[in-house]
């Protein structure tokens, strides 16, 4: 897990950046296990929130309340590292997780977003600044290729909220699933990237980085575990408190 000089101008330039191996297959297999078992079981603890994102696909947050292999191990200890070489950040720390879960054959995409459009209900106001201010780290529990639904990704990250609307459920609950307004003034398709992942891979971006996710037409599962990483000393100040807090929810 290089992060160098050019990663590190790469990834301010563009916004993103992948690692082929984030996790060993032990704790790839304990990651499996625990994420069959949320999926099968649902949430065992009522800070875990087991729903539908838009009403269209499964999303389960915070499951380090319910099972404990996501409360610590391997991946997060990686990403927090890789969070504190990558941005310079002096004590970073986890401020949210959660599963997303495509079967095989979900008809449903994820459309162009920016994770900076959750911050606000039922969305961020267009031309709000955006910073690396938070990591998330997209961890492919499967393989993810453009068939079952990998990650996208369009360079060139902006540095302030576009303008989004509610796609699908209620605009005033959190659990609302967003798009950018006038996709296609902002996205130009040549120079979107796909960033194919083998499982134990994962994808990191910031919060201003335009990203997408296809439906899975294929007849392979697509389970995804998913974390922000911040500055401490940024989420003191944000949110005045140390403890977690979703400073982003995304997809």
């Amino acid at each position: 897990m290089t992060v160098d000089a050019p990663r590190i101008a790469r990834f301010r330039e563009l916004g993103f950046t992948h690692f082929e191996r984030l996790v060993d297959d032990k704790t790839l297999g304990t990651l499996r296990e625990g994420y069959d078992t949320l999926l099968a079981g649902g949430a065992t603890d009522p800070r875990s929130d087991d729903r539908h994102l838009g009403g269209l696909t499964r999303q389960f947050m915070r499951p380090e309340f319910s099972l404990p292999c996501f409360e610590h191990n391997a991946a997060v200890a990686a990403g927090i590292d890789i969070a504190r070489r990558l941005m310079g950040w002096e004590d970073p720390v986890r401020t949210f997780s959660m599963l997303i879960f495509k079967p095989a054959g979900h008809p449903h995409e994820t459309p162009w977003h920016q994770d900076a459009s959750y911050a606000g209900l039922p969305v961020t106001p267009a031309g709000r600044p955006t910073g690396m201010n938070t990591l998330q780290f997209w961890l492919a529990i499967d393989d993810a290729d453009v068939e079952n639904g990998c990650m996208h990704f369009h360079p060139n990250p902006g540095t302030a909220t576009l303008p989004h609307y509610v796609a699908s459920g209620d605009p005033g609950d959190d659990g609302r699933l967003l798009a950018i307004e006038d996709a296609e003034r902002y996205v130009d398709p040549a120079r979107v990237t796909p960033v194919p992942l083998r499982a134990g891979g994962a994808s990191v971006h910031h919060e201003g980085t335009l990203h997408y996710t296809p439906a899975n037409t294929s007849n392979r599962p697509r389970r995804a575990y998913i974390f922000n990483i911040a500055d401490r000393e940024f989420v003191k100040r944000a949110f005045g408190r140390s403890a977690r807090q979703d400073a982003n929810r995304d997809t």
